[in-house]
């Protein structure tokens, strides 16, 4: 929640772990895909989303999981609005243009829990491949989601080369669609309960796709929420609501 790389510690502020204090988390998918993909979101596409969650879910020593929960037409990241991975074809708002993918978490600044979290792939750059093999020049899929799903759960960036979640993927590696023991030695530090629990009812407001867009409103508690912004390229963001912000290279 502060130090390292994001914002500095207040004074008698002490950095905290970011999690999500329930045992299942349900995931939605625009609805639209990418134009990086035939069909925008085919069948095989989303199969690659869903394989990319399960492969941290598949962890047996942790019964946290997450779970999809159907299409939504919201593409952009915000507030509360119930954990969307989405592609960005038109723009990519963001500091870093070489960023593959960013993954937005809004927490609790007090202790660390997590509220929401969204991931952004940046389609307008770079051009995604959910072949078995990307060609030369494209970006594989399925292990940049896994990456950003590691973040999606609360995971920083690793110093193990060979993991996950290390910060840096060379255009056509496909090694990140598995887990290293460093990712999942991560994952149990955090999920160490071995209880699996059940997701329970979805929001209403994203049953299903709906025409003309949709929103929802929340009402806040006393909680102070911040953002951490992932990226697996580029720079690191850290932003909370005072509007402190640090930037910092992620060599």
């Amino acid at each position: 929640t502060c130090g390292g790389l994001g914002p500095p510690c207040r004074v008698g502020e002490s950095p905290q772990q970011v999690f999500w204090r329930k045992g299942c988390v349900p995931f939605y998918v625009n609805e639209l895909g990418s134009v990086d993909f035939e069909g925008g979101l085919s069948k095989e596409l989303l199969s690659v989303v869903k394989t990319s969650f399960e492969e941290w879910n598949d962890i047996e020593e942790s019964g946290f999981h997450t779970e999809f929960a159907g299409l939504t037409n919201i593409r952009d990241s915000g507030d509360f609005d119930g954990n969307v991975v989405a592609w960005r074809d038109d723009e990519w708002p963001y500091a870093s243009v070489t960023a593959l993918a960013l993954t937005i978490i809004t927490f609790d600044s007090d202790g660390g829990e997590i509220l929401d979290a969204d991931i952004e792939f940046n389609t307008l750059i770079h051009d995604f491949s959910i072949d078995e093999e990307p060609s030369l020049g494209q970006v594989d899929f399925q292990s940049t989601l896994t990456h950003e799903v590691g973040h999606f759960i609360g995971l920083d960036h690793s110093s193990e080369r060979e993991a996950t979640m290390f910060g840096r993927s060379p255009q056509g590696q496909s090694k990140k669609r598995t887990l290293h023991a460093d990712d999942i030695e991560g994952y149990i530090e955090i999920y160490p309960s071995k209880k699996r629990s059940e997701c329970g009812a979805r929001p209403d407001f994203l049953e299903a796709p709906s025409e003309g867009g949709c929103c929802a409103t929340y009402s806040m508690s006393k909680r102070s929420p911040g953002f951490i912004y992932f990226m697996i390229l580029g720079l690191v963001f850290f932003r909370i609501r005072d509007r402190r912000v640090l930037e910092n290279p992620e060599d």
